[in-house]
């Protein structure tokens, strides 16, 4: 009689214990296991990096594969003017939010400047195809880069956004992010010079387009660390860093 209680009670309590891991309770005060509290990730969604190139005009738009729902979307928008101050951000479509904090230009030589900006969308609904960047005026040249990640493990958020900027470099350090808020991160670098870009560290995969405009990014790392790239004649680099996180 007393084996058939305790067999009995030993059952209760292994199914009790399958339902708290299934159900996502923590063990021991440590990470949770199971269940809807699972750490997620995040993954580039192909194509990873879109890039479209404009002349001058007052807008430039870009055509992605269509969008995935509950996708995170960044767009940059970066430019080039000989012989006056850089432009600026009017409008973007698509339900896309401006960066806070995200604009710059840089004198990089005698009055010609390069600039930049952004644009971003934290969870979309899908199936969007066009996005299109205006600026207050028309540029010289531009160009756009778009990119779209996927994620599991929460609402995702953006964070401080950081300033770049390395005065007459060859080798150019670019921002450092102060990862904080989540446990999980996608982490981006746009700037601008005045010369061909190569050679980024720190793990990114960087673009360089035709028109000397440059992205990159960095998915689920721990560390926020500046990269470096190199710059093939000495001449200020400015831009942005930004990360979003879960």
């Amino acid at each position: 009689m007393q084996i058939r209680i305790l067999a009995a009670v030993l059952a209760l309590s292994l199914s009790s214990f399958a339902q708290v891991i299934g159900g996502g309770a923590k063990i021991g005060g440590g990470a949770t296991f199971g269940g809807s509290g699972a750490v997620g990730s995040f993954t580039a969604v192909h194509p990873a990096q879109t890039i479209t190139t404009c002349g001058a005009t007052v807008s430039c738009a870009i055509t992605v594969t269509s969008t995935a729902a509950g996708s995170t979307l960044l767009l940059i928008a970066e430019g080039y003017l000989n012989g006056s101050g850089p432009r600026n951000f009017s409008s973007v479509n698509g339900g896309m939010t401006h960066c806070s904090g995200a604009s710059w230009g840089n004198n990089y030589s005698g009055g010609n400047y390069t600039f930049g900006d952004c644009a971003y969308l934290l969870s979309t609904t899908g199936g969007d195809t066009t996005f299109t960047w205006t600026w207050d005026f028309a540029p010289t040249a531009q160009s756009l880069h778009f990119y779209e990640i996927s994620h599991t493990g929460g609402a995702v958020s953006i964070g401080t956004i950081t300033a770049v900027s390395d005065a007459a470099c060859t080798t150019c350090t670019l921002g450092a992010n102060t990862l904080t808020g989540g446990t999980n991160y996608a982490q981006y670098q746009i700037w601008t010079g005045g010369d061909v870009m190569s050679a980024i560290t720190g793990s990114y995969t960087a673009v360089y387009d035709t028109n000397n405009f440059n992205s990159a990014y960095l998915l689920n790392s721990a560390s926020g660390s500046a990269p470096s790239v190199t710059q093939a004649s000495s001449l200020t680099v400015k831009g942005s860093a930004i990360f979003f996180y879960h």
